[in-house]
C-alpha cells in the first residue's frame, strides 16, 4: 500500500470517481472543498468549495452536465451541485476557489426530513441513488438503532426506504452491477446485503459478513469486474498507539495497529486482507478499470489526510 497524496489541512471523508473522465475526487467534510487527485504530481487540487459542508458525494449518472449528489447532515437531506468546475490546475491553487451553491435534490423534495444523511452512492445498474441516514455521530447506536437506508425510484422522482430504521450507525453503502446493495453497519461490526427481487421492486436483506477486532466497517465498495466486496475496518487512533515499555529491559513496546481492508468474494468469504499504515479509514474507491484500489485515512482533530493506492492482481 503506497501513499498517493497527502493533505495536512483537509478532513477527507469521501471519494468519487468521475465516470466520464476517470478522474478521482475527494471531499473535505470540514470546509466543503472538493479536490481532484493528480496522479502525475501526487497531489490534491482544490477545484471548488460548496456553500455547505457535505459528508459524502457521488457523481450522478446521465444528463448533459456532470453533477454531484451530496449527503448534507446539516440540512438533513441530499443536495446537488454542478461538477463542471473540475478543470482547475495546480498552478491556480493560490487563487480564490470558485464556489458552488448546493440546490435541493428533486427526489427528496417531498420526503420528510431525515436524521442526517451521511453516505451516498449511485447504482451502476440504473443510475438511482442510495444513501444512509445514520444521524450525527452517536445519534444511532447499539442502544438507539435509528439508522436507515433509502433509495430513489422512477428516475429520481421519489425516495423510498430500503431499511426504514433499526440500524446502528450505517456508515457506507455500495451497489454492485448485479443490483445487490451492501451497507456497512459500523456499531454492529457487520456488513448487510440487500438482494433485489422482482426486477428491483423489493429487496431482501440479510447479514452478509461479520467482523472482529475493530470499531466496525467504515467504507464499502464493489469491484466492477469481479463483484468482490472490499470493506474498510475503522479503528480509533488512540487504540493504535503503542504501549510504553515497562521497567523490564527485555520488554518491548507493542507495535502500532495497522488498518485493514478486507476483500470478500460473492459468498461473503474473506479471500484477502490488505494492510494500511493508518487505522482511521474513511473511504474506498477503484479506478475505472478496477486495477487500482484507493483508500482514504483521515484524522478529524489534526485534519491530516492520506490517500493510499494499491495495484490489484489480476487473479
Amino acid at each position: 500500500m503506497e501513499v498517493a497524496a497527502e493533505s495536512h489541512q483537509h478532513f477527507l471523508t469521501s471519494l468519487a470517481l468521475d465516470p466520464r473522465t476517470g478522474d478521482l475526487y475527494t471531499l473535505c467534510a470540514a470546509s466543503g472543498e472538493v479536490l481532484r487527485y493528480d496522479a502525475e504530481r501526487q497531489a490534491f487540487i482544490e477545484v471548488v468549495k460548496a456553500d455547505l459542508p457535505p459528508a459524502s458525494f457521488a457523481f450522478l449518472a446521465g444528463g448533459e452536465e456532470a453533477r454531484w449528489v451530496m449527503a448534507c447532515p446539516t440540512k438533513r437531506t441530499l443536495l446537488t451541485a454542478t461538477a463542471a468546475v473540475c478543470e482547475r490546475e495546480l498552478e491556480e491553487i493560490a487563487e480564490d476557489l470558485p464556489g458552488v451553491t448546493l440546490t435541493p435534490y428533486l427526489a427528496c423534495s417531498n420526503a420528510s426530513p431525515f436524521n442526517a444523511p451521511t453516505a451516498v452512492t449511485v447504482s451502476p445498474c440504473d443510475g438511482e441513488v442510495f444513501f444512509t441516514d445514520a444521524g450525527w455521530e452517536g445519534d444511532s447506536s447499539l442502544l438507539n438503532p435509528i439508522g436507515a437506508v433509502y433509495r430513489t425510484v422512477q428516475r429520481h422522482s421519489a425516495v423510498v426506504a430500503l431499511q426504514p430504521t433499526g440500524l446502528a450507525q450505517p456508515s457506507s453503502v455500495a451497489v454492485g452491477r448485479d443490483g445487490c446493495v451492501y451497507v456497512a453497519e459500523m456499531c454492529e461490526n457487520r456488513l448487510l446485503r440487500y438482494v433485489p427481487r422482482g426486477g428491483g421492486v423489493q429487496y431482501i436483506g440479510a447479514v452478509f459478513a461479520r467482523f472482529k477486532g475493530s470499531m466496525g466497517p467504515s467504507a464499502v465498495v464493489v469491484h466492477p469486474r469481479t463483484g468482490h466486496v472490499f470493506v474498510a475496518l475503522y479503528e480509533a487512533a488512540e487504540v493504535g498507539r503503542p504501549y510504553e515499555a515497562v521497567d523490564d529491559e527485555a520488554s518491548t513496546a507493542a507495535p502500532p495497529l495497522r488498518g485493514r481492508v478486507l476483500e470478500l468474494d460473492l459468498g461473503g468469504t474473506e479471500v484477502r486482507t490488505y494492510d494500511v499504515p493508518d487505522t482511521q479509514l474513511r473511504a474506498l474507491s477503484f479506478d475505472v478499470l478496477g486495477t487500482c484500489l484507493y483508500v482514504v485515512s483521515s484524522d478529524s482533530i489534526t485534519c491530516w489526510s492520506t490517500l493510499y493506492q494499491l495495484a490489484l492482481s489480476e487473479d
